[in-house]
């Protein structure tokens, strides 16, 4: 083989060496319970499992001005969405949460919260 072809092709093994070691680093594993230190991202939690209760307070200002709160949803299921006006990926999301509304016949309620600041949103 030609040197500048060996050249060639031993620094395209080494990148592609190196991108693949990164790959590996990026991806949880069991071992850090699924905690990624790279992306800052933890997988999903079945929150039923930490026994979480709402406390009996809880209660929020929705768009139209009226106020939601705890007891407004008792006996119902409820789907909380937490979502933002910057996250591109909310407006895909919504899609989804439709789908579950509807694949529960209606029954299921969804909740979606916004956690942008006053400020965000006056913009």
């Amino acid at each position: 083989m030609e040197p500048e072809k060996l050249a060639v092709v031993s620094i395209t093994i080494v990148v592609v060496g190196m991108l693949v070691g990164v790959a590996f680093l990026t991806f949880p594993t069991d071992e850090d319970g699924g905690h990624n230190q790279l992306t800052k991202t933890t997988q999903d939690t079945d929150l039923l499992e930490l026994g979480l209760e709402a406390p009996d307070t809880w209660e929020f200002e929705m768009s139209d001005g009226t106020t939601l709160t705890l007891s407004d949803l008792e006996g119902q299921i409820v789907v909380v969405d937490l979502m933002a006006s910057w996250c591109s990926s909310c407006e895909t999301q919504n899609g989804y949460l439709e789908t579950i509304h509807q694949d529960l016949g209606g029954t299921a309620v969804v909740v979606s919260l916004s956690v942008d600041s006053s400020s965000e949103l006056s913009q």
